[in-house]
């Protein structure tokens, strides 16, 4: 049976569902009409009183940012609470929950001004976006692949993305590394020999040509190994050339001295 309730923009969180020893779910519809058209969020909610998550998913059309409802949870151990807040000042909308489970009855009778925790777990989730699908949880897609900003498929690769890709940080499992540069036996490409290949091919030995880098790409694992191998095998040629000043010196001194 549907549960609804006037939502207003008056800054205030009101309490939505809650349980006490169960899992519990609802889904909701969030509408009211702007200046310029109705506006209208959808979404499901998933919850268990002995954990402080949500998991969600929201689907927002038609809202400008300002217009954009947030939710909270409250974890009490025993009990769980979802609330929700409009933004401060957005017109009055319609708050449905379309079906459920195990979430009470009291939905918006409940007002809280600040929303504290008292002696519970608080998590305030962000404020939904607009034209966007929104989801809290743990995504897995088995024998799933991905792209973005593309319909195409890409055969071979779990996710293709055509656009840019920002992060914090990245990192690349890798088979093996190229410290095999240091092992003894090791034969490094002498520095002619490297001078001779650079001036034929004109690009280092054991790297892919500018042409092909283009139209194939990199794998970021295998080529950090190859930039690394190439420090390495320039340390290596740097040790040798300070032993051979060295050497050098040396011998340059005991010159000296004997003509004195």
């Amino acid at each position: 049976m549907a549960q609804s309730f006037n939502l207003t923009g008056d800054g205030n969180w009101y309490r939505i569902a809650s349980i006490g020893g169960a899992h519990a779910q609802f889904e909701y519809i969030y509408a009211h009409t702007t200046a310029h058209q109705p506006s209208i969020v959808t979404g499901e909610v998933q919850f268990i009183n002995s954990q402080s998550i949500l998991i969600q998913q929201h689907h927002a059309m038609g809202y400008s940012q300002s217009n954009l409802p947030q939710f909270a949870l409250i974890n009490y151990g025993n009990e769980s609470q979802v609330w929700i807040k409009a933004y401060p000042g957005v017109n009055t909308g319609n708050f449905t929950i379309i079906s459920s489970k195990n979430i009470g009855s009291s939905i918006g009778e409940v007002m809280d001004a600040d929303l504290t925790d008292n002696g519970g777990i608080l998590k305030i989730y962000p404020q939904i976006r607009p034209f966007t699908h929104s989801f809290y949880g743990n995504i897995i897609l088995p024998e799933s692949t991905l792209s973005v900003g593309t319909d195409k498929v890409v055969d071979g690769y779990k996710l293709a993305v055509d656009g840019k890709i920002m992060a914090k940080e990245v990192k690349v499992t890798v088979d093996g590394w190229a410290d095999f540069v240091f092992e003894p036996g090791y034969e490094n490409m002498s520095l002619p020999k490297t001078a001779a290949f650079i001036k034929e091919n004109h690009h280092l030995p054991g790297m892919l040509p500018a042409n092909k880098m283009e139209k194939e790409g990199l794998l970021l694992g295998e080529m950090n190994k190859k930039l690394l191998q190439k420090i390495e095998e320039l340390t290596l040629h740097l040790i040798a050339m300070d032993q051979e000043i060295k050497l050098l010196k040396k011998n340059h001194k005991k010159k000296v001295q004997v003509r004195q």
